[in-house]
């Protein structure tokens, strides 16, 4: 078996500048971002169980899997803002934190939509969605397009 070596010669001169360095550094945060959501929720799919869809009442699950796709949808919004955020420098702490705290929120719909552990759901979720605006409310980077501070003005 060989292992292929990239060298430099072997990349285009354009990949080597630091506005594509930095959209390669941008794909990758953001495949990780999707990868790290969606074991969140095969994890949360593993961790429900079967039979507790099968015991409910039809109504009450129609109903449950209704809040399980509004917080999926939430955690689309807030996959898609980081993935915004992730275009710009952050620091490796907040984007660890970033990370934990969408993937609780993915993982908590899966268990929601298995019918399953609302206790723990519900923690992982509201846990996570505390997270989330904490960290970005503590988000002190400048970057274009969103700020909370005036600029220009003392």
């Amino acid at each position: 078996m060989s292992s292929a070596v990239v060298t430099s010669a072997a990349v285009p001169q354009a990949a080597t500048t630091p506005a594509a360095r930095a959209r390669l550094g941008h794909l990758g945060l953001s495949l990780c971002l999707l990868g790290c959501c969606a074991v969140a929720v095969l994890l949360g799919l593993a961790a429900g169980s079967p039979a507790a869809a099968q015991r409910a009442d039809p109504e009450l699950a129609r109903l449950l899997r209704g809040m399980a796709l509004l917080k999926a949808g939430l955690v689309a919004g807030g996959v898609a803002l980081l993935g915004w955020r992730l275009r710009f420098p952050i620091p490796r702490g907040l984007l660890c934190g970033y990370l934990c705290a969408i993937s609780a929120c993915a993982g908590a719909s899966a268990l929601i939509w298995q019918l399953s552990r609302f206790g723990v759901a519900a923690a992982l979720f509201h846990g996570g969605l505390l997270a989330l605006l904490v960290l970005a409310w503590r988000d002190t980077q400048d970057h274009p397009g969103l700020s909370l501070r005036r600029r220009g003005r003392p």
